[in-house]
């Protein structure tokens, strides 16, 4: 009877281990499954920061590019006023030159003028002296 009583013993105390293994699974099931729901939550947050993430990267090269490409602009427009600028220095410089000539071909212009008005004088008084000499002779 004392065995007996032993095995029942036993026996409910193996049940109570056995409800309580099985409610520690039932809440181990539960917490996985909670988990696998927290780790879809999160995959798909992650699936969402890498579609964010390669935008991002896809507007930085783009971004990245068009910076390359004003800099290319801006190297020719530097050319380009650099050629512009070495052409009116030359132009100005022979637009110096041009007046300058153009000073020295009016000045030889007043001098030719004067000494034109200076022989004219002369030779209009020669012709009044000569019409003088004429009409004594007459």
């Amino acid at each position: 009877k004392r065995e007996r009583e032993q095995l029942k013993e036993q026996y409910d105390s193996q049940s109570s281990d056995v409800v309580k293994l099985r409610n520690e699974a039932d809440v181990l099931r539960e917490r996985v499954r909670s988990d696998s729901v927290l780790c879809d939550e999160l995959a798909g947050k992650c699936r969402e920061k890498e579609r964010e993430y390669k935008e991002y990267c896809s507007l930085l090269e783009q971004s990245a590019q068009q910076m390359n490409d004003m800099h290319s602009n801006i190297t020719n427009i530097e050319r380009e006023l650099s050629s512009r600028r070495a052409e009116l220095s030359e132009a100005t410089l022979k637009q110096e030159q041009l007046r300058s000539l153009a000073q020295e071909k009016q000045e030889r212009f007043h001098y030719l003028e004067k000494k034109l008005s200076s022989y004219s004088q002369k030779l209009s008084n020669s012709k009044t002296a000569l019409e003088g000499n004429n009409n004594k002779s007459y």
